[in-house]
Order: C-alpha cells, then structure tokens, then sequence
C-alpha cells in the first residue's frame, strides 16, 4: 500500500520561499479572515486559471458585512493534482515537531466540496505529512478543527483551502494555524451509557455461502529475506516462522508485495541464490539480496500448506514477462502451482515520489495494459485466475475517481477477480491528539465502510452482461489495522494489539457474508517493524494478538457461512485518520457457520466495548444442539493489550511503544 497524497506543491512554487518567520504569538497566517483585498484576497497565493474555475473574495451571504473566500470550479476543475484553490506558505524553525491548532469556517453547496490542507515538507521539497479539513456538498457552514503535530523535519509549511468537483461555491472564513493548542479543539465525545446487550439470531437452514478458504490468506513481500521469513546464515526458513504460519492455517500467500510488486523481475530472482544480482525494491534505492524468489515462495507454500498469489509486475514489466513468470512457475518450477495471477498493485497511485511516479497509470492506461497481460497470463496457463485492480475503498482523496468506470467493463471479458485495497483503519497520516478510545472506535466502525464498500462493488459487478457478472469474484489482496508509519507515532505498533485483533475478527466476518468476495490476503504475515501477524521477541518471532484473533477464525471457522443477526446498542464514532464518523455503529457483532455434514455450528462474537461485557442471547433455528458448546475466548486487560512484540531495533530510530 501507499500513502495517499493532495500535492499543493504548486503553490508553494507560486508563492516562492520568503524569510524564515519567529514562531506567531496567535494565528501564523496573514489575512485570515478575507476581509484584506479587492476582488482577491490579499495575502494568499492563487492555483487557478480559467478551465479550472475562479477565486473571490465576495461577502459572506450567511454573515452581511463579512467576506470570505469564494472558490468556484468549473469543468476543468478534475486534475486532483492541480485543484482549485488559494494557500500560503509557513517557515521558519517554530515548525519542528509544533503542536498546532488548525481550524476553518467550510461551506460547499451545489457540487463543490471544500478542503482545507496543510502539507509538512522537509528542506528538500519532501512531502512529511498531510492533514484535512474536509467538508461535503451542500453542507451548512461549519467550523471544523483539530489538532495536528508536525514531524521535527518540518522546514516548512502549505496552507491551502481547495474545491473538489467542476460546479458549485466552495466558501472559507476564519481559517487559523496557531500554536495555542485548545485543551479540547473537538466537540467532547464519550460513549453513551446504554446497557450492553447483545440478541443474536442464527438460521443455520438458510447458507449464505461456502467460505472459501483462499479468504484467510496473507501477504509476504520479497525484501529483507521476506521480512524475515528467511534465516540467511542458516540458508532456511526460520523454523519457528514455519510452525507458526502452518498452525495460523492461511489458506493463500500473497506475493511479492505490495508496491514492490510493480518492480518486481522474477528472473532476478530465480537460480543460485549467491549469483542472484543484487536490485533495488523499487526504482531506486540500496542494493537487496534475493533470497526470496519464487521457488522459495513455492516451498515455503508448501511447507505450510497453502495456495499462492502472484502479483505480476505491471508498473515496470511487460506481458511477455508475465506470460513467462506463468509458464516458469506453473510448469518448470518443482513448487506447487500458483493459480491466482493479479496484474499489478495500486498503480493509480500518485505520491510525487520517484518511485510511485515512474509505475503510475491513468485509468485509460490500466486497462490497455490489463487486458494485454491477461490475455498473455491466460495463453501461458487457461487454468489459472487472473485479476485486475480498483480504486474502489472509503479511503479520502481517490487520484482517478473514474478508475472504475473505465477500467471495469474494459476488462470484464478477460479476467476472473477484481483486486482492491478497502479495508486498511484508521490510518492516521498525522497524528491530531485523539484519545485511544477514539482511534480505536474509528477503527471499529470502518468494518461498517467496508461492508457497504463490498456490496456496492458487488451491484456494479452484477450490473455486467453474463456471463462477465457471474464469473468475477472480488479479492482484497491488502487489508488489516494500519495507525502510523511514523517511528515515532503513538499509534505505529498498535497494529498488534487485542483492539486490532477484533477489528480483524469484524473484517473477516463482513468478507466471509459478501458472497463475490472470493479471496483477501491479511497484510501481512511476518515484519522486523510493525505490522506483521508475527512479530520480534526476544530475537524471535512470535504471534501476536492478530495472529490469535485470525487464527481463531481460520482453524475454527466451519464450511458453510450461514444467516446471522445481531441487535445490540450502538455508538457514533468521530473522523479520525481516513475514516469519516460513522452513526450507529455495533458494539457486538456476531456471524456463524456450519459444517458440510450439518453436526457443528460455530458462532463468533465480538465485543468492542472498551469497559462492559456484553449479556447475550442466543436463538438458533435449523440446528439442534446436542452435548457441550466449546468456547474459545481471546480477551486482555485493555484494547491496547499486546504479546510483548516490539519493532527490530535499528541504530538512530527510537520508535514508539503501544
């Protein structure tokens, strides 16, 4: 995965890089109010021309005698690079590692959605961090705020209030940066004190589906001996990391990334491991070894008995490349087969980076390069499953809102899945002085985006002629708890606690009851950092709290997912990170299956409350229970409980523990 990013670079360039500045004694930004200029606000740089739209300062029709600033988008407003919009640039030392308040009046109306974004950029023009005001469409003016801490390689700052869409009146008003951090910059949000009951009804007569097993499947990315997979002075697969992914009974291993996928040349690959040249993950970089390739892979499948998926290198690679990875590691290599081929990952995106820059796509582009790789893929071996990716997920700021519409019809005639990236919560590019409870609750109530997310991907795959709509399934290739990735972050290790855990309980249940879902790969299984399935302790690699909450599911769960429902009290969560509030969200979820032979049924319950235990009835119809339940229960003293794994220590970084 990536990080997802609004450049406004261009207005720093527009507005140049003055005299550093002395810390503000209030709001750092000039003109705030609009209430400087004639037609144009004085004071802020302008992104604008005449296909884009205009930039006013007009008076205020809510407030007489107060202006604001009017932002007004036209057709050629799509370029979410270059959107519409007005900013000012911060500097000076004060930036480092400051602890700021950032708040604005937004309004929109009529199609255009408003946006206030402050971008940190280190000294050479790197992007460090990016936070969002967001407001909708039609929308009541409303004062939005929060609190936003800034990397301590800030070296300067971008202000910009932006319009998304092509019509409408985006509007601004007192839009603040300031160092005086409110106690309390957000409305004050507790849990309501209801109490907490669960009834849970499950018709074991009525099968929702067969669940499939390629549903509990994990990523494993090439680099760093696959993130420690392998022992390269024992020339092996670290025993230990054997056991523990055989015993996690993973049913589809995912290979070779994520975005190093897309500069992934299997043929570099293959052959003696000490006369494999040494490449970089991505366009540039260190030298890495590879002692990971694709017979490895193989055998560790294997080892552990599961099936494989292999991302083919769509960004940097060719079809003719794809074709022949196929035929090597489906009829040369002595591995087991791999069925599963997905032609490319995330390729829609866009960072500014080198890296993400030189592999990215137009949706337009995608699709001429998918088709030709599938029709390679499905000379090379008509048996496999071929898969093409969407930008299809809740997640803000979509570079190619079109990516869709033009990608899926294109190749529904010649694949077998679509592959998409919708489940990652609550991801936090900066961290605005949430409590726990409040990521933790946003992360929970993301499962609710994720449900609708799937169903609507599964309306418009049905709205394909046939036989394309009832052949193609949906895969999400990458999913799980993700915080931070800031060493530093307060959130980074939390993607290993007992509160992600039961987000990946939730998940899994909304994957296993939308029947187009017909794979999805955990990411990822093992990492030296942070966000494996098995982490560091003590020099080894352990399970954590993940591991034991998508294990028991994957060796518990029974073969066919039957109708479950659950009436419980509810909570309205807050935005945090990507994740918009959400109403009326579960504190107990609850789903079941049943065994092909009808004689075991296995219900899971899942209690998000941060205090109380849930008292719960059960009403089953169509099963009758005969002898003892076995119950399995994973709990711990707090959600932010944890096995004791911490990220590898390495020489200058000091990272965060949970």
């Amino acid at each position: 995965m990536a990080w997802r990013f609004l450049p406004v670079v261009a207005l720093l360039a527009a507005a140049g890089c003055g005299p550093k500045a002395p810390e503000p004694a209030g709001n750092a930004l000039a003109n705030p109010g609009f209430e400087e200029g004639a037609e144009q606000p004085a004071g802020w740089t302008l992104e604008q021309a005449p296909e884009k739209g205009r930039i006013l300062r007009t008076e205020d029709p809510r407030r007489p005698g107060n202006h604001v600033l009017t932002l007004r988008p036209a057709a050629g407003n799509t370029d979410p690079q270059k959107l519409l919009g007005a900013g000012q640039v911060l500097q000076g030392d004060w930036l480092k590692g400051a602890r700021l308040h950032l708040s604005a009046r937004i309004e929109g109306d009529s199609g255009a959605r408003p946006r206030v974004a402050l971008l940190a950029m280190d000294a050479g023009g790197g992007v460090l961090a990016l936070a969002f005001l967001d407001g909708s469409p039609g929308a009541e003016t409303s004062m939005r705020e929060r609190i936003v801490e800034l990397p301590h390689e800030t070296a300067r700052a971008v202000l910009a209030c932006l319009a998304e869409g092509t019509r409408g009146e985006a509007r601004f008003d007192d839009v603040t940066i300031s160092t005086r951090v409110p106690e309390r910059p957000e409305a004050a949000w507790s849990f309501p004190p209801t109490p907490l009951a669960a009834s849970i009804r499950v018709d074991a007569s009525k099968v929702v589906r067969r669940a499939p097993r390629e549903l509990f499947g994990v990523n494993t990315e090439w680099i760093w001996d696959g993130k420690g997979l392998w022992d390269a002075e024992g020339e092996r697969f670290r025993p230990e990391v054997v056991e523990a992914t055989r015993n996690l009974g993973v049913g589809l291993i995912r290979f070779p990334g994520g975005t190093f996928s897309d500069f992934y040349h299997w043929r570099d690959k293959v052959g003696p491991r000490a006369l494999r040249p040494r490449t970089p993950a991505m366009a540039r970089g260190d030298l890495l070894a590879h002692n990971v390739g694709t017979v490895e892979i193989q055998s560790f499948a294997r080892a552990v008995g599961s099936g494989l998926m292999f991302t083919a290198n769509a960004g940097s690679g060719t079809a003719q490349e794809a074709a022949d990875w196929v035929r090597f590691a489906n009829q040369r290599s002595r591995g087991p087969k791999v069925g599963w081929w997905e032609i490319g990952n995330e390729l829609y995106l866009n960072d500014g980076s080198e890296g993400t820059a030189s592999v990215a796509k137009t949706p337009r582009q995608y699709a001429e390069i998918a088709v030709e790789f599938a029709k390679a893929i499905r000379a090379a071996d008509p048996s496999v499953r071929i898969g093409a990716i969407l930008d299809e997920s809740f997640y803000p700021n979509k570079p190619h809102k079109d990516w869709t519409d033009v990608v899926l019809p294109a190749v529904a005639p010649h694949v077998d899945f679509v592959a998409v990236h919708n489940a990652y919560a609550p991801v936090l590019p900066v961290d605005s002085g949430h409590t726990l409870r409040e990521v933790y609750a946003s992360m929970y109530a993301a499962t609710e985006l994720v449900r609708r997310n799937l169903d609507g991907l599964a309306r418009r795959i049905a709205a394909l002629p046939a036989p394309h709509r009832d052949r193609i399934g949906i895969a999400v290739t990458e999913w799980g708890p993700l915080f931070q990735v800031a060493p530093n972050g307060r959130f980074t290790d939390h993607c290993k606690t007992l509160g992600s855990a039961l987000y990946t309980a939730a998940v899994l249940g909304v994957l296993l009851e939308q029947p187009k879902v017909h794979a999805a790969c955990f990411f990822g299984l093992i990492d030296p950092l942070f966000i494996g399935l098995l982490g560091q302790r003590d020099g080894r690699y352990v399970p954590t709290a993940g591991y034991l909450g998508f294990q028991l599911l994957s060796r518990r769960l029974a073969e066919r997912v039957v109708a479950t429902s659950c009436e419980t009290a509810t909570f309205d969560s807050p935005a945090v990170g990507w994740v918009p509030a959400v109403r009326a969200v579960p504190w107990v979820r609850a789903y079941a299956t049943k065994s092909d032979d009808g004689r075991r049924l296995t219900v899971v319950v899942i209690n998000q409350h941060f205090d109380r235990n849930a008292k719960a009835s059960l009403r089953l119809e169509g099963f009758r229970a005969s002898g003892e339940a076995r119950v399995t229960l994973l709990t711990g003293r707090g959600a932010d409980a944890h096995t004791g794994t911490a990220p590898q220590r390495v020489p200058g970084i000091e990272w965060a523990r949970p």
